[in-house]
């Protein structure tokens, strides 16, 4: 161990994020003599792919303690001489005694480098999501404000029903490794001002049916096209309830009982 060692951890709210390449907060120690010297939290700005990494660098990062890490980024740290603990659970404080105590040290299980096929990088479905609202003619912000967390866009238009404002947050899921309790801090970040909110997902049966409790749009990424999916309806791609916009929600749901009744063609 170091004499004086600088420790990243990245986080997903006071937990350690579930995957190091798609974490935007971090959380800094440096230990001199055993002591804590220095506490921080940094938010990453840049998304981009060697961020991180050069984030790291620049920090002259001796241990960074995450739970699911690359291989590719795993080796480059390793040659680069960061120590990396990988496959740590719980808080990030915990995470940080618990190595200085010596009780996290594992570095046996196997780090798994081969991507599922539904798995996508918060970074994709940010951009993937702006194209599409973009492409249906929203205005789209990106966020990095801290009191927006996890809201990774916000989209506004006007309602082609009643002409006032329509503002929706969205939040990108692929860096949580708990999908409902995202969507309550998407719930909590959007509490006010917003009049709709989209988590973009895969559509797994658990998370419609709690996206459908918690009055959250879901919309998959791995179904929808701009071209194919919504070029119709009068606020796409949108569909579910709009709040303060009865009008438009009662437009909304006689479209979709005729899309019900449509009869099927093969």
């Amino acid at each position: 161990m170091y004499k004086s060692n600088r420790i990243l951890v990245p986080c997903f709210g006071e937990e350690v994020a579930p995957r190091f390449e798609v974490a935007r907060r971090f959380r800094y120690w440096l230990i001199e003599g055993g002591e804590v010297s220095d506490y921080r939290e940094i938010v990453l700005e840049d998304d981009g792919a060697f961020s991180r990494l050069r984030m790291l660098r620049e920090k002259e990062i001796n241990t960074l303690l995450c739970n699911g890490i690359e291989k590719t980024n795993l080796n480059l740290l390793d040659a680069s001489g960061v120590e990396v603990v990988p496959h740590i659970l719980g808080t990030a404080s915990d995470a940080v005694f618990g190595y200085l105590a010596g009780r996290i040290t594992d570095r046996t299980a196997k780090i798994d480098d081969q991507k599922s096929s539904d798995q996508f990088h918060t970074a994709d479905l940010v951009e993937w999501t702006r194209h599409l609202f973009l492409g249906c003619n929203w205005r789209v912000l990106t966020t990095r404000l801290d009191n927006r967390y996890p809201i990774d866009l916000i989209a506004e238009t006007q309602c082609p029903v009643c002409g006032l404002p329509v503002r929706v947050a969205i939040t990108c899921g692929a860096h949580a490794y708990n999908v409902d309790e995202e969507i309550r801090e998407l719930l909590q970040a959007s509490s006010d001002g917003f009049h709709a909110r989209v988590y973009v997902h895969q559509a797994l049966p658990h998370l419609q049916k709690f996206c459908f409790q918690q009055k959250v749009e879901l919309l998959a990424p791995s179904r929808f096209s701009i071209s194919s999916e919504f070029n119709q309806g009068e606020l796409p791609p949108l569909t579910g309830r709009i709040n303060n916009h009865e009008k438009l929600n009662v437009i909304h749901t006689s479209s979709s009982e005729e899309n019900r009744d449509e009869p099927s063609h093969s």
